[in-house]
């Protein structure tokens, strides 16, 4: 079936690339970071000095009411929540934490979180994570932050996230001040620049805003001053990024049909230091509430990238 066809009401589609910041010239090469097993954290705290290595521990959101019956469309998934399942897993995932990660446990000035502001993260980051839940967020050591970049693919109503004013007052542990729009300004933008009629993915049909998506998640991530990052995302997002620019691609990638990129080159994000098998896991697909952690080495030419997150855009432009 053809795409239906894109909406040309008010230049929604300028906008959009505006906003956004694609150009229809040639791809600038985004970072490259640097990623290793934690088998080999010592080497490279010998080597690059610790403050030059980021130690992430990623997990994915525990069982979404959206994945019981993979109803992803429904209303009543907007903005998913945890299904009872999904609170097990995260105390079984808790237990497992103290139990084999000591690193992660207490209230240190160590350790950073930074979650995606759809709900199942925020409940999957808090649930957990319970002693750095209940720590009042104006006296602990460890900030828990809430950033846009680190959200799902945007495709289906589950992906839709609610006003931030409503999920901030539900989790006021949570800092959302990087969430600098209330409405959920990238499905507003899909939405306007698409034509009424259309039933097909969106971000998932152009992937390559992930990938600058993750560059920005990923400079935040090394700007921390925090040592262990704890991050909560999810698979779809995970899926394309480390895997984006490697060979066999993203695995079930969508026709790249929004995709306006001239050059339609697909420049890696990531390296792999590690054998064959650790990197086939890395690229694997996380099961919910799966935690994976690995060494990350600071990549100083970040800083000279220009910033291509939305919201930065969005009031450059005015839009």
């Amino acid at each position: 079936m053809a795409p239906p066809s894109i909406s040309s009401r008010n230049g929604a589609a300028s906008a959009f690339k505006a906003s956004t910041g694609k150009s229809e010239s040639s791809p600038e090469k985004p970072a490259t970071w640097k990623l290793y097993p934690m088998s080999s954290y010592d080497e490279l705290l010998g080597k690059f000095q610790k403050e030059n290595v980021k130690v992430i521990h990623i997990v994915r959101h525990a069982q979404g009411t959206h994945n019981v019956l993979d109803n992803y469309d429904d209303a009543a998934n907007h903005d998913a929540r945890l299904t009872p399942k999904g609170i097990q897993q995260c105390q079984e995932l808790a237990q497992h934490v103290k139990e084999s990660m000591p690193e992660l446990v207490g209230n240190s000035a160590e350790i950073g979180v930074i979650t995606s502001p759809l709900t199942r993260c925020v409940q999957t980051t808090l649930l957990s994570f319970p002693w750095l839940a209940e720590a009042e967020a104006t006296t602990s050591d460890v900030p828990i932050l809430a950033h846009e970049s680190f959200r799902e693919t945007v495709n289906y109503i589950c992906d839709r996230r609610r006003p931030i004013s409503r999920i901030a007052q539900e989790f006021p542990r949570v800092d959302f001040s990087l969430c600098d729009q209330d409405h959920d300004f990238i499905w507003d933008e899909y939405r306007s620049r698409l034509s009424d009629d259309w039933d097909q993915h969106m971000e998932s049909a152009e992937l390559n805003a992930v990938a600058d998506r993750a560059v920005e998640a990923f400079r935040l991530l090394q700007e921390r001053p925090q040592h262990h990052l704890i991050v909560c995302s999810h698979s779809a997002f995970l899926r394309c990024i480390f895997n984006w620019g490697h060979e066999g691609g993203v695995p079930r990638i969508m026709p790249q049909i929004l995709d306006r990129r001239k050059e339609q080159v697909d420049h890696k994000l990531f390296e792999y230091f590690g054998d064959e098998a650790w990197e086939q896991k890395m690229r694997s697909d996380y099961e919910n509430c799966e935690l994976r952690s690995f060494c990350m080495l600071v990549n100083q030419e970040v800083d000279s990238l220009p910033d291509r997150s939305r919201g930065n855009h969005l009031r450059e432009t005015g839009s």
